[in-house]
């Protein structure tokens, strides 16, 4: 696979049964010995029932572990091995606009940081985030 950390993503337990529920999150490590990705959720977003808070997942971890810049942002976490679970990437990269394809929301074009529920609020369709409005210089690479 070819995620990537920060990217958005859905996930559900393998094999998929009928009913089987997928569960959206966030790619925010990566563990190359295993070839699992660590997927993360908010307070307010729906997290698969195996996630664990964040002071079992800072226990669990280990060297060579690939993590996000902002991954203690997040309150849930799990570990997802490319064989247990399935996969899907969420979001579509299309030149004419930042919006994901299957996920209710937009990525900010100056942070890049996905907002659920947001709409556009710019005249060319794009939107930028409170952040970046509030503080001009949040968005901005060094």
């Amino acid at each position: 696979m070819s995620f990537k950390l920060g990217q958005r993503c859905k996930i559900s337990l393998l094999p998929i049964m009928f009913g089987s529920k997928y569960f959206e999150g966030r790619i925010v490590g990566y563990y190359p010995a295993h070839s699992s990705y660590l997927i993360a959720w908010l307070d307010n977003e729906v997290y698969h029932w195996c996630a664990y808070d964040k002071q079992t997942m800072l226990n669990g971890l280990a060297r060579n572990i690939v993590l996000e810049n902002d991954y203690d942002t997040f309150h849930k976490y799990l570990w997802v091995n490319e064989n247990d679970f399935s996969i899907e990437e969420a979001l579509a990269n299309s030149s004419s606009s930042n919006q994901p394809a299957k996920l209710d929301g937009m990525y900010c074009c100056k942070c890049k940081n996905y907002s659920q529920y947001a709409e556009p609020n710019q005249n060319n369709g794009t939107m930028i985030c409170y952040s970046c409005r509030k503080y001009p210089f949040y968005g901005s690479v060094i």
